[in-house]
């Protein structure tokens, strides 16, 4: 009995996961510089992205808060984009579209707690 417990142990965990939010920036403008997404308790970014470029990145929420992105345009102005309240466990997908004026859109998909 002991045996068949310790062989369906790893297969239960293996159904556990953390909850992950798959984020995609797209640049529809010239290029930025200096992307900075922050989420609770973390963030990440890249140096620049190209016009027509994507930078994906997949990331677990671990704590309620909001979203803010920000970049540098071409002619070094900062803009600051503030997007929605997330909680932990949040899971699905956003993106975050920078437009040929800078103007960031966020579409978002998540579900779980606080919802």
């Amino acid at each position: 009995m002991l045996t068949l417990t310790l062989f369906a142990l790893p297969s239960a965990l293996a159904g556990c996961r953390t909850p992950i939010v798959d984020a995609t920036i797209v640049n529809r403008g010239p290029e930025i510089h200096l992307l900075e997404f922050d989420y609770p308790y973390a963030s990440f970014g890249a140096d620049s992205l190209a016009p027509g470029g994507r930078y994906r990145y997949e990331f677990a929420i671990q704590g309620s808060g909001p979203l803010t992105f920000q970049f540098s345009d071409v002619r070094g102005h900062s803009h600051v984009s503030k997007g929605p309240q997330v909680a932990k466990g949040q899971q699905g997908t956003l993106t975050l579209t920078v437009d040929d004026r800078s103007q960031v859109t966020w579409s978002q998909q998540l579900s779980g707690p606080g919802q």
